[in-house]
C-alpha cells in the first residue's frame, strides 16, 4: 500500500516537473530536448528528496 502511494507521488511529481519544463521552455523560446528533460528530473528529483529528508528531520524534532 504504502508502496503504490510512493508511486503514485513520484509520478505526480514527474508530470507536474514536465509541464513547468515545457512551459518554461515555451516561455524562453528553448527548444525541448531530451537532455533537458532529464536534467529537469533529475533536478526536481533532488529536491523531492531534499523534500523527504527536510520533512523526516522535522519529525524526529516533533517527537
Amino acid at each position: 500500500r504504502t508502496i503504490e502511494k510512493t508511486i503514485k507521488y513520484v509520478v505526480y511529481i514527474v508530470i507536474v516537473i514536465l509541464m513547468i519544463y515545457i512551459v518554461a521552455s515555451y516561455f524562453l523560446k528553448q527548444t525541448i530536448t531530451a537532455d533537458g528533460i532529464i536534467q529537469a528530473l533529475i533536478g526536481g528529483g533532488t529536491f523531492v528528496l531534499i523534500l523527504q529528508a527536510l520533512n523526516k528531520h522535522k519529525k524526529k524534532k516533533d517527537e
